[in-house]
């Protein structure tokens, strides 16, 4: 909106010569409807929604992604359906998340500019206050942004609120999920791509810091801290493996991943145990991390798989699933875990009864009944039995 342009407007407003015509952002239908007029096809699970997250409904964004996801080979058409490079998935915590190529896909250079530019007429000293927002996600919360800047919140809330009113990049939120102060504010980034144009100002050091200042914070607010919202747990745990702190990251996804599993959520709490399997899948990755906290991760993972995916030998990773257990039962051991040690064999024995044959299932479950009696629990001693 150029300022030159005001009164010019408002005088041929005021004579009746001229109305205003607010152009409205494309919803899901709409770039679904485009999709299928530029692909011949729309058809995909997530990719519509996907794109009104990345884009917020922005015609010039959403043309200029679409051709440099095209042009780079990460979209294409195979058998009349979308085909994408990686995945688009909503999380439990409801934010948007995507691994694989689209993940790595970045901006395109042609809207970078145009972001930049508007990044730029930002007064640097508050600039930092969006970066920070930015490594927090599509929401910024002012409780946050204030306790790592080292200022009143008071301070940020009215800075925000300018920087809503005078660059419209963020929007004031009245309702929202974040577990948040009733004092504070709760701002959104008008899309994702203006989200990562301040989260790559910053270097790798500094998110990797500010992603583990994050997670401490969002830690010590926890009301509850043992029956914590399994969306924080995961935002939490998200924010820990972004820092690089594994130990924190594999506690809250055993955490978060068994919340899911308690609430049915069996989909949801496998795919957390995946990833949190492949991020730890080397020792190195694992050094400071819990025994028993893997232990249960693979845990609740080959439980998962024994209810919602009986019969495969192989995470989508290509991991194998029985070298996964044996890693886990042995990391049980160490732990001194003779009760967790028993499950794991129980697992793994029903894997290979729906797998191999029997008699490799009977030898895992007599291995779980030897573990059970050393436990000293008799009703995890009589599970087992039956």
């Amino acid at each position: 909106k150029s300022s030159a342009l005001t009164q010019p407007r408002q005088e041929l407003v005021g004579k009746s010569l001229a109305t205003n015509m607010e152009l409205s952002n494309l919803n899901v239908a709409d770039i679904e409807d485009y999709l299928r007029q530029r692909f011949g096809t729309s058809e995909h699970p997530s990719f519509g929604r996907w794109l009104h997250h990345v884009c917020a409904g922005h015609p010039l964004f959403l043309r200029n992604y679409l051709s440099w996801l095209d042009d780079e080979g990460i979209i294409s058409v195979l058998g009349g359906v979308l085909k994408i490079d990686g995945t688009v998935y909503r999380g439990r915590d409801g934010n948007w998340e995507a691994s694989g190529r689209i993940a790595q896909a970045g901006i395109p250079p042609n809207i970078d500019a145009i972001l930049a530019k508007r990044v730029n007429r930002i007064d640097p000293a508050i600039r930092s206050y969006l970066a920070v927002g930015a490594v927090q996600g599509m929401r910024i919360s002012t409780n946050v942004v204030a306790s790592i800047e080292g200022q009143q919140e008071s301070n940020i809330q009215s800075h925000l609120r300018s920087l809503s009113d005078r660059y419209h990049l963020i929007d004031l939120r009245e309702s929202h999920s974040l577990p948040v102060p009733l004092e504070s504010d709760v701002y959104a980034f008008d899309h994702a791509l203006m989200r990562t144009a301040f989260y790559i100002t910053l270097t790798p050091g500094q998110r990797r810091k500010l992603h583990n200042l994050i997670g401490e914070i969002l830690e010590a607010e926890l009301p509850d801290r043992m029956n914590a919202p399994t969306r924080v747990l995961i935002s939490i745990a998200n924010h820990y493996r972004l820092a690089g702190v594994m130990r924190s990251y594999a506690e809250f996804t055993e955490r978060a991943a068994s919340s899911c599993f308690d609430k049915g959520g069996l989909p949801e709490a496998k795919l957390l145990c995946e990833e949190a399997v492949g991020a730890l899948g080397s020792d190195e990755l694992r050094e400071g991390v819990a025994d028993d906290c893997y232990a249960r991760i693979v845990a609740i993972l080959l439980n998962c798989i024994g209810a919602v995916s009986r019969g495969v030998r192989t995470l989508d990773s290509g991991q194998d699933i029985l070298k996964l257990a044996d890693d886990a039962i042995s990391a049980a051991i160490r732990s001194d875990e003779p009760e967790l040690e028993a499950v794991l064999h129980y697992q793994k024995g029903n894997i290979l009864h729906a797998t191999d044959s029997v008699e490799a299932s009977l030898r895992e479950m007599e291995s779980a009944n030897e573990a059970a009696k050393r436990s000293g629990d008799k009703v995890v001693e009589a599970v087992m039995l039956i």
